[in-house]
């Protein structure tokens, strides 16, 4: 798995990091580090199971490697607060771009855009550019006619030209099996906060776009993540990044 090669690839550094904050909010999750630094990943709130289990987290506080490995868990949100931990030990140094997603995706009026994952902004401009669009999703989205429910997948991804997933592909592990699905696709972006920014990693696995979020003023983006905020409630406490992999 992906998200395995992931954790293999930060082991070392996260033996040098511990975690000093942990906040699961009812859109994101949020992790701090002991270098200040914070990562953020999406909270599946709508497939966790009810009523949840106690998580016994404070059995893993002190080295970051520990929750790391929560990322490969079957647990949605042990793996939200691993993906949040592999998001705070990312480093920005490659070469990166700020900005809007839709800047690089170079959709062209003849394209077939396939969305996994709803990303409500970027809909109005995706469809100024193009009328074929696909958003697919686990539950249906009302007055959404672009609507396909996530098992038809494996019918219409082949058809894109252009692929926008959503990072929380990594949490409920689908990564694995969507990529495949994109053989068509010149433009296959992973986009949102979950996104884990790791080229190196990533590079050659079909992908070819890194779209995710780096944490500007963890005091308030905490706050903000403890109160329910979603990525637009963040916007002040974030910047937007762009990695180009091909």
């Amino acid at each position: 798995m992906l998200v395995n090669d992931i954790i293999d690839f930060l082991r070392e550094r996260a033996k040098k990091r511990e975690i000093l904050d942990i906040r699961v909010g009812l859109c994101l999750t949020a992790v701090k580090l002991d270098s200040g630094e914070c990562g953020l990943a999406s909270t599946l709130v709508r497939q966790l199971p009810h009523p949840l289990p106690h998580l016994k987290l404070e059995t893993l506080y002190g080295n970051s490697i520990k929750f790391l490995q929560l990322a490969a868990s079957d647990n949605l949100l042990m793996s939200a607060i691993g993906m949040a931990t592999v998001n705070a030990l990312s480093s920005f140094d490659n070469v990166s771009f700020e900005g809007n997603v839709l800047q690089f995706l170079d959709i062209d009026k003849n394209d077939t855009v396939g969305m996994i994952g709803l990303f409500s902004p970027l809909i109005p401009e995706i469809r100024k550019k193009t009328k074929r669009l696909y958003i697919f999703e686990h539950y249906p989205v009302d007055g959404l006619t672009e609507y396909k429910p996530d098992w038809a997948e494996p019918l219409l991804l082949p058809k894109c030209d252009v692929a926008i997933i959503s990072g929380t592909t990594f949490i409920n592990k689908t990564i694995d099996g969507i990529l495949p699905l994109c053989c068509k696709a010149r433009t296959v972006a992973v986009i949102g906060p979950t996104t884990p920014m790791f080229p190196d990693v990533l590079k050659d696995r079909g992908i070819t776009l890194l779209s995710g979020m780096e944490v500007t003023d963890t005091q308030n983006l905490l706050k903000a993540v403890s109160l329910g905020a979603n990525t637009q409630g963040i916007r002040k406490w974030v910047r937007k990044i762009n990695i180009k992999l091909h």
